[in-house]
């Protein structure tokens, strides 16, 4: 009801014999206890008030309304106070009032146009008139109000109490409630009950108790049960907009016309529902009427009654549902129960007499009950309900909204309703959570999203952690390894027989080999021409060389000897592909430029890579200057082997100044305009281009949104074969090099130590799915095997990845069209904390939480396993059937943290 740090006490009055005994207990099972002698004087001073009490209202009623006589009045000089009876109805006469005041009224709930009497919402055994003389009711009143105040409270401060009021004092001073700087103090609360019911008609929420302790602050006193069988929830049920129930009782005598107004008001924030008698009905029809409506199963959170209510011995209370039609709580209270398991929190009856009905309401669960302890007049009613309904169309609690309501009556209508403010009382479970119309505007839709603290902390760090860059790249490596693992587990891996790329890597056995290779940082020309050379004689038609050829001056012979290799492949229209990089200021590194190859001879493409990224063109200028190395491997692979790109393509390489990129590239636009669409240089160029999101994202937040990954869970004998260089070189094993025609080959290194590794050396860390697939498929050569031992020659390393093999997985995915595109692990924790906070909100929905008991836990955790166990299944299906690869582990953690609110043994508001 309170916040957790806010102050609480319950205290139990009972009256034994001529003996009141106080029990108060707070804290962690502090108790308490006092008991003072029982004041005849104080229940004196009631019983006057409340005559007087009753005298002023019913004059009011006779002087404001007359009515006709009746055939044979029957007179009176006084009226019985006590146990009362809903069955009598009788008629008023002028300069009279009738104490029942009951008059037949329409079916509306509207009176017989000033006919009928206004007068209490009960009614009265004993006689049927009272005379009234001309006397100041109203001042009488006043006074006898006063009298029965200062009597309560002079008995509330006999000495034999102090104790307990001391202890309150001396809590309250040691356990301030936290609250903002500019937030106004909470006031503590006293959960009262008490027994026998002669005490709980006494005035207790007047009981001035913080002003005479010192520092002890506000007080104010809440009623409860001495018996509570039912539990309550300590979070409400989240409806899209509050449902509030009103009854319209037996309007006899009555005029329900203002009460209907009032509720209506909160019609634009709250769904209000009428039901009642109604013409023509009889009184098992009005029964299952109401009965039916209050167990609806969408649920209701309010609960009003309007019209005639009473006490009533083990009944719980009676109320007037129909003209001569009576209810008690007890025959309800199955349906109660249905509605309090669909919401229910919260009652008002304004009517008489509710002492048993709040008693009884709060005992069968629901947690807060208004009732007026006394007869009230209808205008008092009206005036109380319109008041009310107002501060609860504020967004205020129903708790502040009755303090409110009876601050106002008591300030700004004391003369016309004197001593109306004693008589509502507020009935509370003592862990309810209170009900209030929340709001509804866009700013409550945003504040109803914000996270508990442990799930902001949750929120914080998984967001964060999902925008550093160690983070991305060690999730994306645990990731790749796992689908690697999935894909060979579920035997999802493309056939690894005569993939269409051969690697020539240039590994630590061929630096061993050739003295040439001493020092193979810068690559000795020579090398590699004999490399090309030796290729071309295998009929090869693209040749890649993965090497930067623009270092320090080298040896002419060296420079003449690859001169003359490249100028023998141009004979033989062989496309190379050198690589180059961006440097500064985007300037291009790659071949001298005085070097004696002609441009029209070779192509330069970038081999600028970020490991595990696709590199790939620009959506606007897709080949400014270079292009992706592999990217150019792949086009011209796939115009070799398409027949009607080779007959009509038009470009070959020449020994001449021509710019062979640029007329390589114009040659593919033509043809793909002029060819069909759908061919496979087109879906080549489509799957090239960065995603514009990719490249703004990177370049102003240096994240790679949307980015293109290369697929390390599909194996490295599936992506290329490979062969060491010395191989090629070897007369023993070229024989058994097969013809080339059909592959692309790149001359790459293979792993040596002088290459390093870093951002621009030719080495990056191992990725763990290549790893693991090592340890499956060893990275061997299928086409050359030892000349001595017969055994497949071993190639490359397995200590890091050679970054030639990153162009080669490139090259493949260009020429299959694989494309995996990362969705933003920030966008994945941004979705899971509102999933989580959509399926918490509509779990609160369909079962209160306090309500669970160990079995709905353990079902729920058994619902998100599952659900969790589906969605990693689905996830990694998803990357290899769709392209896509959804983050998964963060944004499953963030999930469940959402879900504590639901699992935990004490649910959170």
């Amino acid at each position: 009801m309170n916040p957790p740090s806010a102050p609480q006490f319950h205290l139990n009055v009972q009256q034994i014999d001529q003996v009141c005994l106080f029990e108060l207990t707070w804290g962690q099972g502090q108790r308490l206890t006092s008991q003072i002698s029982y004041s005849q004087t104080l229940e004196q001073r009631y019983h006057e008030w409340r005559q007087i009490y009753f005298t002023f209202y019913t004059q009011l009623s006779a002087t404001e309304h007359p009515v006709h006589p009746p055939p044979t009045p029957v007179h009176t000089d006084e009226f019985t106070w006590g146990q009362t009876d809903l069955g009598q109805i009788h008629s008023g006469q002028p300069g009279t009032a009738d104490v029942n005041g009951d008059v037949n009224a329409n079916v509306n709930g509207e009176n017989d146009g000033g006919n009928n009497q206004t007068v209490m919402r009960g009614k009265v055994i004993g006689g049927g008139r009272v005379t009234i003389p001309s006397t100041d009711w109203h001042g009488r009143l006043v006074q006898a109000e006063a009298a029965l105040t200062y009597e309560f409270q002079r008995w509330l401060r006999h000495g034999d109490l102090f104790e307990i009021r001391a202890a309150i004092a001396n809590h309250l001073a040691s356990s301030p409630t936290p609250r903002p700087a500019a937030a106004p103090p909470s006031p503590s609360q006293i959960f009262l009950s008490c027994r026998p019911l002669m005490l709980a008609r006494f005035p207790w929420e007047t009981w001035e108790l913080g002003t005479d302790l010192a520092g002890a602050g506000k007080i104010q006193v809440v009623r409860s049960s001495l018996t509570v069988n039912e539990t309550v929830g300590t979070v409400p049920f989240q409806r899209r907009q509050p449902r509030i129930l009103v009854i319209l009782g037996d309007s006899t005598g009555l005029n329900f016309q203002g009460d209907r107004q009032a509720v209506q008001s909160l019609t634009k924030m709250a769904e209000v529902v009428f039901t009642g008698w109604q013409p023509g009905q009889s009184p098992q029809q009005v029964r299952t009427t109401i009965c039916e409506a209050i167990a609806d199963e969408v649920g209701w959170d309010g609960l009003l009654f309007v019209g005639h209510s009473d006490e009533k011995d083990l009944m719980g209370g009676q109320l007037a549902i129909a003209p001569n039609v009576f209810m008690s709580i007890k025959e309800m209270a199955p349906y109660v129960a249905i509605a309090r398991d669909h919401g229910l929190q919260f009652a008002l009856f304004n009517s008489c007499m509710g002492l048993d009905i709040a008693e009884s309401l709060i005992n069968l669960g629901i947690s807060q009950v208004i009732v007026m302890r006394e007869p009230i007049h209808n205008r008092v009613a009206h005036a109380f309900i319109q008041r009310f309904m107002q501060q609860l169309a504020q967004h205020v609690n129903v708790q502040s909204a009755l303090f409110t309501t009876c601050e106002g009556l008591k300030l700004d209508q004391q003369f016309a309703y004197p001593s109306a403010h004693l008589v509502p009382s507020l009935f509370c479970h003592p862990h309810a959570h209170l009900f209030q119309i929340p709001p509804r505007g866009w700013k409550q839709q945003l504040k109803s999203l914000v996270p508990l603290r442990y799930e902001a902390i949750a929120l914080a760090t998984c967001l964060g952690l999902s925008l550093l860059p160690i983070t991305q790249t060690f999730g994306l490596d645990q990731r790749l390894r796992t689908q690697a693992i999935y894909r060979h587990l579920t035997g999802q891996i493309p056939s690894m027989d005569s993939p269409p790329l051969l690697l020539v890597q240039i590994d630590d056995a061929s630096i061993r080999k050739d003295p040439r290779l001493a020092n193979p940082n810068p690559i000795d020309r020579s090398y590699l021409a004999d490399l090309i050379r030796q290729l071309s004689e295998q009929k090869a038609a693209v040749i890649g060389v993965d090497y930067l050829l623009d270092r320090q001056a080298v040896d002419p012979a060296m420079e003449e000897a690859l001169r003359q290799a490249i100028a023998q492949a141009v004979d033989q229209e062989m496309w190379l592909v050198f690589g180059s990089i961006f440097g500064e200021n985007d300037q291009q590194i790659g071949l001298n430029e005085d070097s004696a190859i002609k441009p029209g001879a070779v192509v330069e493409g970038h081999i600028n890579v970020e490991i595990p990224y696709m590199t790939l063109t620009f959506p606007t200028a897709p080949c400014p200057e270079t292009c992706p190395f592999a990217y150019l491997l792949s086009l011209m692979h796939q115009v070799n082997h398409t027949e009607a790109f080779a007959a009509e393509f038009g470009v070959t390489p020449t020994w001449t100044d021509t710019h062979l990129l640029t007329e390589f590239t114009n040659a593919i636009q033509r043809q793909s305009l002029a060819g069909e669409p759908g061919n496979p240089i087109d879906k080549i160029q489509q799957r090239s281009q960065f995603h514009p999101l990719t490249l703004w994202s990177y370049y102003q937040l240096g994240q790679p949104w949307l980015g293109q990954l290369l697929d390390f869970s599909i194996p490295p004998n599936a992506v290329y074969d490979r062969i060491p260089a010395w191989a090629v070189l070897d007369e023993r094993t070229i024989e058994q090099l097969p013809d080339l025609s059909d592959r692309t080959v790149m001359i790459v290194p293979g792993g040596y130590d002088d290459a390093g590794i870093g951002q621009l050396s030719d080495n990056a860390p191992l990725p763990s799915a290549i790893d693991y697939w090592y340890t499956q498929f060893p990275p061997e050569s299928s086409l050359i095997h030892d000349p001595e031992s017969g055994e497949p020659l071993y190639s490359g390393t397995r200590r890091l990845l050679p970054k030639g093999e990153g162009h080669a997985y490139m090259f493949h995915h260009f020429l299959t069209q694989r494309r995996v595109i990362h969705i933003p692990t920030s966008w994945m924790v941004a979705i899971a904390a509102l999933l989580g906070y959509l399926l918490n909100q509509w779990l609160h929905r369909l079962y209160p939480p306090a309500k669970w008991t160990r079995r709905h836990r353990h079902s729920l955790i058994g619902m998100l396993t599952g659900l969790t166990g589906l969605s990693a299944l689905v996830s990694l299906q998803l990357f290899i059937s769709a392209g896509i690869l959804f983050p998964w582990t963060l944004p499953t953690v963030l999930f469940w943290i959402y879900q504590l609110r639901m699992v935990r043994k004490k649910p959170h508001a």
